[in-house]
């Protein structure tokens, strides 16, 4: 992730380089900052659109005043090892949620019988626009929940390890008597 001070020397950001310098609020690790990063980070690190999440983190940093490192870094999540796997997940979740919610899913079923029919009888019997459509409402779906679910993980974690932090006596104080002048 750039630094504050090298923000020029990368190709797409640096354009932006004197405005990102001037706010504050990207590089901040206060717990304002800090939370509208997970949150809106962890909801982009999990929607179907890898290759462009950096960009987009950029421009969601500014948007919502959020701390431009962890969000950028929370789009590291979903990467080629790891998008099979997630995107999978995000589907199901999306479905899921969609059908909670009263949604019908018609179009992404398999006709009777399919396991003995070939893959052209099998496609012939659905609408793919329909399918296709509902796929990407389920990813978008998906990805939403799961990343706000993620987001308030990160959100509490954080919290504990804060206030943990707080509480525990200071690390800089000298170990023994307090030397006399």
């Amino acid at each position: 992730m750039p630094r504050r001070a090298v923000f020029h020397n990368y190709p797409f950001v640096g354009r932006f380089a004197a405005f990102a310098r001037r706010e504050a609020y990207l590089w901040s690790f206060r717990r304002d900052e800090v939370r509208r990063a997970f949150y809106f980070g962890s909801v982009l690190a999990f929607q179907p659109i890898m290759g462009v999440q950096l960009p987009l983190a950029l421009v969601l940093a500014i948007l919502v005043r959020a701390n431009l490192m962890i969000l950028g870094a929370l789009q590291l999540v979903t990467n080629p090892f790891t998008a099979i796997p997630i995107y999978g997940a995000t589907f199901m979740i999306g479905r899921r949620v969609l059908r909670i919610l009263g949604f019908p899913m018609h179009g992404a079923q398999l006709p009777a019988g399919w396991t003995n029919m070939g893959v052209g009888e099998v496609f012939g019997h659905m609408d793919m626009s329909t399918a296709i459509g509902q796929g990407v409402v389920c990813l978008l779906m998906g990805g939403l929940v799961a990343g706000l679910f993620f987001g308030a993980t990160l959100d509490i974690v954080h919290y504990i390890g804060v206030r943990g932090a707080a509480a525990s006596p200071a690390r800089d104080k000298p170990e023994g008597p307090t030397p006399v002048p």
